[in-house]
């Protein structure tokens, strides 16, 4: 056996644990030695400085670092000593082992020297040793590696999202991970060394025994039930992978758990959904026509219901499209529009007229459901139908009969208005006969009484002739004055009386052929001539051409300038007097005759609501008294009632007054 004391150096250099580092360098430098020996004050080693320490705890690049540090900073306590009467060979595995380099020699208690491996390298065997230190480093690369695999293996154990389970051969839990803790809500205390059998309820142990699984070996799937500390029953997903050794003997399992509740919770939720959609489809299938429909309108689905009314199979019906049914009622735009909104994601609705196989047409409202995929694009189109026919012959039926009702209600509208006039004429003439008759009467009783005036009034303005004479000869003025107002009230009088004689002849027609233009113009030009009513204006509004009439010429201009002096006098400060003629043909039909419409309205003050009844009554008149003799409107009403005409009066005070006289045409 070759002793170490043969590869020790003695030369060693001995230093205190507060000598700085690079001081304690320095000196090794120096003496060419790798390691020192630290010492206490009383000699004892109390640990070892080498060259390792130097490169692996030390920053060299950091030299404000270095130079402060002392030799404690860097030491290794942990001092290995050898024997000076150990081999070489043990020497090297106990450097071996406790991975150093530099190793005191010991003898007697005492240091003797100092060994490197750096010395026995390079002395003896030197192959052999780089051989050793080869297997050396691959033995720590091996140790590292599986160090990481253990690491890796380690962070998947305790992150895994199943809880992972290690049982001994006698099914006792060794180990596990904190998803199983949280799991069985247990603590480490309550799982290590706890029976297998006793996480799982009896029936369910009993049940996995069944499968023999630690005879079997292998990997095993199952689902399951486990029971947590509180007794709460946790429905798991269970595999199971048998351990065994090189001769086959069960050594042990894993177990891997995942929690599988809300699975279970969505696939009996997922079963509800099955059968509430299945009970939907029944009642869909029983009250409605149904179909399903790919995004080109082929037909994929149709219902018993969708067969009955259409009268063709279901073979039939799947892989065509709904022009199968189409009665060609519907437009190409109400077709396009329906196409557009169920592409674009929408649900339409409205009501279809189609036909049958055989030809009957039926009617059903009609909603259409676009399914969309995660895009928002439509993949399929369901379309569920209701059978209207009954309701829409029901309501043709009732159009029909509000259409006939409508015609009957405007029928007999027209006969009511048409019996509303015909009232409103028979109290129109009635009215008219009236006022004729009473017009007659005082004409009659007129002309005698105006002829029985006349003479005395004659003879009364006679002698006040020769009054006058007289008193002008005598020239007595007071008694000049009597005469003046005896003569003027016998003027007045004798007015009167003339207005009288000419209302008494006006139903003494001289019928001729009359152009109603010319009747209007001598008119025009007579009020024209009288200053009194310069401030007046015509608008003429007719045009100068023949508008014939069976009259008499005169009358008909005393009609006129009536309504024109009294237009006149209505507007003292004057005023436009507008006169329109249009002409009205009958129907070849009718009963009426062609008549001419004369309109005259003027700008003036207007006659009061209360009035308008009584304006044409003899001797009714608005003007102050002395002013008029009340017979000149009564005097136009019968003129013209003389000639088959009419005359009504249209008056708001502060605006003026329209009359409108018709006059038959020849």
């Amino acid at each position: 056996m070759i002793s170490v004391e043969k590869y020790m150096n003695k030369d060693m250099l001995f230093l205190d644990e507060s000598s700085l580092l690079s001081e304690a360098v320095k000196k090794m430098a120096e003496r060419k030695i790798g390691a020192a020996l630290i010492v206490d004050d009383k000699q004892y080693p109390i640990g070892i400085f080498t060259e390792r320490d130097l490169l692996f705890k030390v920053d060299l690049a950091d030299a404000a670092r270095f130079n402060a540090l002392q030799v404690k900073d860097v030491m290794t306590r942990d001092l290995v000593t050898v024997d000076i009467s150990d081999s070489y060979t043990r020497v090297i595995r106990i450097m071996r082992t406790n991975n150093i380099r530099n190793v005191p020699v010991i003898k007697d208690e005492k240091v003797i020297g100092m060994v490197s491996l750096r010395d026995l390298m390079s002395k003896y065997e030197e192959n052999l040793l780089m051989a050793l230190q080869e297997k050396e480093v691959q033995l720590v690369k091996n140790i590292e590696e599986i160090k990481s695999s253990e690491e890796k293996f380690r962070t998947i154990f305790n992150n895994s999202a199943v809880a992972i389970m290690f049982a001994n051969e006698e099914e006792r839990l060794m180990a596990w991970n904190p998803l199983t803790a949280k799991l069985l809500d247990m603590n480490a205390g309550e799982l290590f060394n706890k029976p297998l059998k006793d996480i799982y309820p009896p029936e369910e142990w009993e049940r996995i025994r069944a499968h023999n699984m630690r005879d079997a070996g292998g990997d095993h799937h199952i689902e399951t039930r486990i029971v947590n500390k509180l007794g709460t029953l946790i429905e798991v997903d269970l595999s199971v992978s048998v351990l065994k050794n090189t001769n086959g003997e069960v050594t042990g399992s894993i177990g891997i758990l995942k929690d599988i509740r809300e699975r279970k919770e969505a696939e009996a939720r997922l079963a509800r959904s099955r059968q509430e959609l299945q009970d939907i489809k029944t009642g869909l299938d029983v009250h409605g026509i149904v179909a399903i429909t790919d995004k080109k309108g082929c037909i994929t689905y149709a219902n018993d219901k969708f067969c009955q009314i259409s009268e063709y199979t279901r073979e039939e019906l799947v892989g065509s499209d709904h022009r199968i049914v189409n009665s060609g009622y519907h437009s190409k735009e109400f077709i396009r529009d329906l196409w557009d909104t169920i592409l674009a994601g929408r649900v339409w609705q409205g009501e279809f007229r189609n036909k049958s196989r055989t030809g009957r047409l039926y009617w059903v409202d009609t909603t259409i459901v676009p399914l969309l995929d995660d895009k928002g694009q439509p993949q399929q189109f369901v379309s569920i139908r209701t059978d209207i026919t009954a309701r829409k012959e029901a309501q043709e039926k009732i159009e029909s009969a509000n259409d006939e009702l409508r015609v009957n209600e405007k029928i007999l509208r027209q006969a009511i208005e048409e019996k509303d006039e015909a009232n409103r004429a028979l109290k129109e003439t009635q009215r008219q006969m009236i006022q004729v008759e009473k017009m007659a009467t005082l004409g009659t009783l007129a002309a005698g009484f105006a002829h029985e005036i006349k003479n005395p009034l004659a003879i009364i303005l006679q002698g006040m002739e020769r009054i006058e004479k007289t008193l002008k000869i005598t020239g007595d003025e007071t008694s000049q004055k009597f005469v003046d107002i005896i003569r003027n009230a016998a003027q007045r009088a004798n007015k009167v009386v003339t207005s009288i004689l000419k209302y008494s002849r006006s139903s003494q027609v001289e019928i001729t052929f009359v152009n109603i233009a010319e009747v209007i113009d001598a008119a025009v030009a007579l009020i024209q001539s009288n200053t009194s009513y310069a401030g007046v204006k015509f608008e003429q509004n007719y045009a100068q051409t023949e508008h014939l009439i069976a009259g008499d010429h005169l009358m008909l201009q005393q009609v006129f300038v009536d309504l024109f002096s009294n237009a006149a006098q209505a507007m003292p400060d004057g005023g436009t007097i507008t006169i329109s003629v249009d002409f009205q043909e009958a129907a070849p039909a009718s009963k009426e005759k062609s008549k001419y419409t004369i309109k005259v309205r003027d700008t003036g003050m207007g006659i009061p609501p209360n009035y308008l009844t009584k304006i044409f009554d003899p001797f009714f008149t608005t003007k102050d008294e002395g002013q008029g003799t009340g017979l000149g409107l009564s005097t136009v009403f019968l003129i013209l009632e003389r000639h088959h005409g009419t005359i009504t009066v249209e008056s708001e005070e502060g605006k003026g007054t329209e009359f409108t006289i018709t006059l038959p045409v020849i």
